[in-house]
């Protein structure tokens, strides 16, 4: 996804290369002389840029055709032009998905005209399509050196740190590229950063400032284009502030995004916020409200998302019949991190109603190789399962697999009083006890 992120962002970019203003000043990153002093040439050029431009707001795959078709045409009647060859790899990083064509083009380009520091910046997004972060770097580093105030090419190297999860780095960049510019995508991405190592305040803070630059471009610019993205920043702060323990602020910035839910274009979206509303309102000890929005949300859907996390919800207010009932209508398992959240979802709600036969045939058929933490609970369950049915061996034998993964004072003590043949608490009325800590479900 974050690849994703990056390519569409640097699409653009290359759009004003081409324009007039770059052709008729005396510009030393790309113009050569026979562009300089062949009309038709320029204007085809420019063009080609506003063709570009058109197929990034409308995706339509056509306009890629005949622009290809174009660029061949001025290759066949003036050669290999470094202006060409960097518009012929841009065709094959875009349109034909080829990244070792494009980057032989773009390679031939720098090598007629090395200026251009676009060029560099364009080969550096293909490493990390290809995953070669260190090549990635040393084309940016050329790109900046030719440019060391262009915030876009500082921009990519964050978002490459960013997407390696290096986000220390990421933020020592973002840093460099606010002091050039005060871009509301620059602020988002800090504020991404911060909020991934945890520190929220600063994040939401970065949120602010995109949220203003935002409203100001809604309100004084009328970029209503832009309407989805305010909307979305103001969800992130208020998840922010659920994971710092203020759910009512949150709630306040959720209600406010209801109350304009017209304005967003994107309808799964609007959902999320409702499911937003809810972890608050559960968070608040507010289930009924909760459930309400949920069944009014979920109608007669069977998608995977929101009846997982309605089913989550009822597990959690201690409904595991109709959680289930829920999981029961689920159509869309059609990837295995879906089949093994529903199985374990399942498998925890049969202990709930003491069906332990049902719930060890559930907790089976999960592998939890997406995220290794639900897979050292499958450890704990297996253990409470096999304890429930008086099997003491297969019990400790998963007791003592979970505790060498993880630090549990509770299991601890009971494995050990077990392993000792001491006398331990009810083995139902332990697991109510983990069910109230929350232990077996995050």
């Amino acid at each position: 996804m974050k690849k994703i992120i990056i390519i569409i962002f640097i699409i653009s970019l290359f759009l004003t290369l081409f324009s007039q203003e770059n052709l008729a000043g005396d510009i030393t990153d790309f113009s050569s002389d026979i562009i300089k002093n062949d009309i038709y040439l320029k204007v085809k050029i420019d063009d080609i840029s506003i063709q570009y431009d058109l197929w990034v707001r409308t995706g339509d795959i056509q306009i890629l055709k005949n622009i290809d078709l174009q660029i061949d045409e001025l290759i066949k009647n003036y050669g290999e032009l470094s202006e060409l060859q960097y518009l012929k790899g841009i065709m094959y990083m875009y349109y034909y998905k080829d990244y070792d064509k494009a980057l032989e083009y773009l390679k031939k380009s720098s090598d007629k005209n090395p200026k251009n520091a676009y060029t560099y910046f364009l080969m550096g997004n293909i490493y990390v399509q290809l995953n070669d972060y260190n090549k990635a770097f040393l084309e940016l580093n050329k790109a900046i050196k030719l440019e060391p105030n262009n915030d876009t090419f500082i921009y990519l190297y964050a978002l490459i740190y960013e997407s390696i999860d290096e986000n220390h780095f990421a933020i020592e960049y973002l840093n460099k590229a606010l002091k050039i510019n005060k871009n509301h995508e620059y602020y988002i991405s800090r504020g991404n950063n911060y909020a991934h190592i945890g520190e929220y305040e600063k994040a939401i803070l970065d949120y602010d400032e995109a949220l203003n630059i935002l409203n100001n471009m809604i309100n004084n610019k009328g970029n209503l284009d832009k309407q989805d993205l305010y909307y979305r920043i103001m969800y992130k702060k208020a998840t922010l502030f659920r994971y710092m323990y203020e759910e009512e602020k949150g709630l306040v910035l959720i209600d406010e995004i209801i109350k304009n839910i017209d304005k967003i274009s994107n309808d799964y979206f609007q959902k999320i916020v409702y499911l937003e509303k809810v972890n608050l309102l559960y968070d608040l000890k507010r289930y009924d409200e909760g459930i309400e929005i949920y069944q009014n949300l979920l109608l007669d859907s069977k998608e995977y998302y929101f009846c997982a996390l309605y089913a989550k919800l009822l597990y959690k207010i201690n409904d595991p019949s109709e959680s289930i009932n829920i999981l029961d209508k689920i159509e869309d398992l059609d990837e295995e991190y879906k089949l093994d959240f529903v199985s374990y979802l399942r498998g925890i709600n049969f202990i709930s109603l003491k069906e332990y036969k049902k719930a060890l045939n559930e907790i089976n058929k999960t592998n939890f190789n997406f995220d290794i933490s639900y897979r050292d609970k499958n450890f704990l369950l297996k253990g409470l399962i096999y304890e429930a049915l008086n099997e003491e061996k297969m019990a400790l034998n998963y007791y003592k697999i979970y505790l060498e993964k993880i630090e549990d004072k509770d299991i601890k003590n009971r494995y050990e009083l077990i392993k000792a043949n001491k006398e331990v608490e009810n083995i139902e009325v332990f697991i109510e006890d983990l069910y109230k800590q929350r232990k077996l479900l995050y």
